[in-house]
């Protein structure tokens, strides 16, 4: 039920609802993604290191062991972008809401999830994160690694926060304007 707008026989829409159904739209139809961030190398203690990049200041420094990889799942819903017809090429399939771009998506996931692949958080459902302190640069789903080229914060009216990534398939071109 919605709550009582200052102008009679109208209402204001239920937004606590919405965010609950969308958040059980998620949890039942979304997918299980892994996120990935770059590999942090260790040094032995004793070698300086460069406070910027995390990196010994003598290049011949050898670390102290091999690169680990952190990573975390999080159940996701993902979208991939919608394109008209003229634009189709061999990456897309055609579905009942139109043709698909398979090469580029974005996932919806809940903020305190987000928040982890934005490096903001230090720990997601018990799992470690390392302290980076960096976003996620890619992410695996149905066997394809994924190049994230945004992540933005979603608020609608203060009520109901989310995450959105943007991301491009590995191998594909970035969109126009983004990255190097």
């Amino acid at each position: 039920m919605g709550v009582t707008s200052p102008d009679p026989g109208r209402q204001l829409p239920n937004l606590a609802g919405f965010g609950n159904a969308l958040d059980r739209l998620r949890a039942q139809t979304g997918h299980a993604i892994t996120f990935f961030w770059p590999q942090q190398v260790t040094f032995p203690m004793g070698v300086a290191l460069a406070p910027e990049t995390g990196r010994p200041y003598d290049p011949l420094a050898a670390s102290a062991g091999t690169a680990t990889q952190a990573s975390a799942s999080a159940t996701c819903a993902a979208f991939f972008k919608a394109i008209n017809r003229g634009g189709a090429s061999n990456a897309d399939i055609s579905s009942p809401i139109g043709h698909l771009d398979l090469t580029r998506c974005f996932l919806n996931l809940d903020a305190t999830d987000g928040a982890l692949v934005e490096g903001l958080a230090s720990a997601w459902a018990g799992v470690p994160f390392g302290g980076y302190g960096s976003a996620a640069t890619t992410f695996s789903f149905h066997g394809t690694l994924w190049k994230i080229y945004a992540i933005k914060d979603d608020e609608i009216l203060g009520t109901y926060r989310r995450t959105l990534v943007y991301a491009a398939a590995e191998g594909s071109s970035l969109p126009e304007g983004i990255g190097p």
